[in-house]
């Protein structure tokens, strides 16, 4: 991930949390950017059922097309996706993985540390985003003289194993 990408997200991460007055006059102030400004009102949309104002238009024109259902659903993948822009924000990869030894069932796709990964040769064919995935991985939990192994089982959850 490049650095203006992280900044971005860091950026985006340090207003998520905050009300929507104080990111209004943040806004007004011109200390968050116009993308921020118009993700932040966004995600304020979706994290919880609103009921005035234009999220609560939004959300209501959302629920008579597709259900009720649909717009819990809708909040909870939101709350989902500001896990993960908090996770990138921190610097750390977008998706939780499991820092335990692997079950005896799950395969080794890469081992090393931040400058030197190695990928297990019966993964050499996987997809890139698995590859990427398991080095963003091994520079994150690696460290030089403590390697991190990284595993995935068959329901695709990672797991990452350190060297004591």
């Amino acid at each position: 991930m490049s650095d203006t990408t992280t900044e971005n997200c860091r950026a985006l991460a340090a207003i998520l949390h905050r009300s929507y007055d104080e990111v209004d006059y943040l806004w007004r102030q011109g200390r968050v950017s116009f993308t921020n400004w118009r993700l932040y009102k966004k995600f304020w949309t979706w994290t919880a059922p609103r009921f005035s104002g234009t999220s609560n238009l939004t959300q209501a024109a959302y629920a008579e097309k597709l259900g009720w259902d649909a717009v819990f659903r809708k909040i909870e993948r939101t709350k989902r996706l500001i896990e993960i822009i908090d996770r990138l924000g921190e610097g750390k990869t977008p998706w939780p993985v499991n820092v335990t030894p692997a079950p005896t069932t799950s395969r080794t796709i890469a081992y090393g540390h931040a400058a030197t990964v190695q990928i297990f040769d019966e993964f050499a064919d996987a997809r890139p985003s698995i590859i990427a995935f398991a080095t963003r991985l091994c520079h994150e939990y690696g460290k030089p003289g403590r390697p991190a192994m990284i595993c995935i089982d068959a329901d695709d959850q990672f797991y990452v194993a350190v060297a004591p």
